[in-house]
């Protein structure tokens, strides 16, 4: 009978001990499940900062593109200009051949 009892102890030792590793391991999936999901959280974050570096870079070249255009619109401006000028200097030249052939028939 002493035997069956230090059996039925060594029994319920191996038994408390399994439910204490049982408690153990479920605990530590539990805790690595949860460093898992703030990984992955980690993770969204760093992608939505790309995501937000990529739209600052779009807006640049939109930028950029806006500051071309603001060139060529004045780079068509300096042409009209010259353009102006070249055709007053030619109003002029006009008025100078009209005035020099008034001159000559007077």
């Amino acid at each position: 009978r002493h035997r069956r009892h230090r059996r039925h102890d060594a029994i319920e030792d191996t038994v408390d001990a399994t439910e204490e590793d049982a408690v153990d391991t479920a605990d530590t999936v539990e805790e690595d499940a949860a460093d898992t999901v703030d990984a992955i959280e980690d993770t969204a974050d760093t992608v939505d900062a790309i995501e937000d570096m990529v739209d600052t870079v779009d807006a640049i070249e939109d930028t950029v593109d806006t500051v071309d255009a603001i060139e060529d619109t004045v780079d068509t401006v300096d042409a009209t200009e010259e353009d102006a000028v070249d055709t007053a200097d030619t109003v002029e030249d006009a008025v100078g051949t009209v005035e020099d052939i008034d001159t000559i028939d007077s």
